[in-house]
């Protein structure tokens, strides 16, 4: 029996379709068996992929947003954002760099930074808002990672004109965020502009800012600073324009 020249090309259409189905299928359970995979190796609290950009811009609600007051730390005294005495201290195996400032429309900024890990081991990055949540008593390996948008000039360096705080818990699932070596992150950050506007002379056009990061280490049993991290300054800094006491696009 004759088959048509026509008959022949559908049978052969239909078998190609019939094994990139298949040949798709495979590889959908090969991805999702990565994944999974992947997801599985994970330590608590840690989240297993790094995001293109951690968006810190939002206000943490007030429910969320810790404590409230300042931990004790070694030495005697509360600690502050800006140091603490007698507290052991350590260094932080990152870089931080500006990439660019945006203005929004409540006159506010937007500053854009890139953080990478420069050490040779894994860093992992406190990563929550919910800061109520990190500092629950008995949580374990508590961390919190705060970002401050300061002027540049040497004599306004405890000025904090902006930023955000992030903690971290192994008993919070999803908490940390790990950056492998070379590994490099974005960040957003709030900077207030009424804020920035007080730090500069009247009339003047610009403000010299730049990005501070730092770090607690607190006990698991209270809020307790057990060390702190070395205040980690970017490696640049920007100019904000503004033109008669607002800010301005260059």
């Amino acid at each position: 029996m004759e088959i048509s020249i026509f008959r022949i090309i559908q049978l052969l259409v239909t078998r190609r379709t019939i094994l990139q189905a298949r040949l798709t299928r495979v590889r959908a359970v090969l991805a999702t068996s990565a994944v999974m995979a992947f997801a599985l190796s994970a330590t608590p609290g840690q989240i297993p992929e790094v995001p293109p950009t951690l968006d810190l811009t939002a206000k943490a609600p007030t429910s969320e947003q810790g404590i409230g007051r300042l931990p004790g730390a070694a030495g005697g005294g509360g600690g502050s954002p800006t140091g603490t005495r007698g507290t052991p201290r350590y260094r932080l195996p990152l870089e931080i760099r500006i990439l660019r400032s945006s203005i929004t429309e409540t006159g506010d900024f937007i500053i854009e930074v890139q953080l990478r890990n420069t050490g040779d081991i894994a860093f992992d990055l406190p990563a929550s808002r919910d800061l109520t949540r990190v500092q629950r008593p008995g949580n374990k390996s508590q961390r919190e990672f705060f970002f401050w948008v300061r002027p540049a000039l040497n004599d306004q360096h405890e000025v904090v004109l902006g930023g955000a705080a992030t903690g971290g818990s192994t008993s919070v699932p999803g908490s940390y965020i790990r950056l492998e070596p070379g590994v490099p992150l974005g960040v957003l950050l709030p900077a207030a502009g009424n804020l920035i506007t007080r730090s500069i002379p009247k009339g003047a056009k610009q403000a010299e800012i730049r990005v501070v990061c730092g770090e607690w280490t607190l006990a698991d049993d209270r809020y307790f600073i057990q060390s702190e991290a070395d205040e980690l300054p970017s490696t640049n800094s920007v100019s904000l324009n503004f033109r008669n006491q607002k800010p301005t696009q260059p």
